[in-house]
């Protein structure tokens, strides 16, 4: 399974089971979904460093004693990769579709762990609302470019 090299990093770690447990169904979902098979971990492949981004912020945002450290302890990176993932991940990686609907699907797990939610609940909860999230990152992708206009006319009238 693809997935093993990764979870007995996730083991070395020694955190609480309950933790353990969780993240580790966040890896196996997320390879699954993902299609991502043994060989290919480990490599540079856009599939893997999209999917392992997706794992990472999940982690990271919904177990805080996570450092930036033991996440890249489980995929055998640098903490500076993870924060390259979390970068990754908040400035392309939510406007995609695909991605948006794995990291709901992993958030779903942590949250029915976590909070002790009724599967069924928990996706009702979540189910994205692809068209309205969409037109929402379009605006806001066109108030940023806006915003970065008359940021640079600014720097540009006082001379900075």
């Amino acid at each position: 399974m693809p997935w093993t090299r990764i979870l007995q990093n996730l083991y070395s770690l020694k955190l609480n089971k309950e933790i353990e447990k969780v993240i580790s169904s966040i890896i196996r979902t997320a390879y699954t979904e993902s299609e991502i098979e043994e060989h290919q971990v480990g490599t540079r492949l856009r599939n893997v460093v999209e999917t392992n981004a997706i794992i990472s912020v999940v982690i990271l945002n919904n177990f805080r004693s996570m450092s930036l450290s033991s996440v890249g302890k489980i995929f055998e990176k640098h903490h500076a990769t993870i924060i390259h993932y979390r970068s990754l991940y908040e400035e392309s990686l939510c406007m995609s579709r695909r991605s948006l609907e794995l990291y709901n699907v992993l958030n779903q797990i942590c949250f029915g762990a976590i909070y002790n939610y009724d599967e069924e609940i928990v996706k009702a909860l979540s189910k994205p609302k692809v068209e309205e999230l969409t037109r929402i990152v379009d605006r806001l992708c066109r108030e940023k470019k806006a915003l970065e206009d008359r940021l640079s006319s600014i720097k540009k009238m006082s001379n900075v």
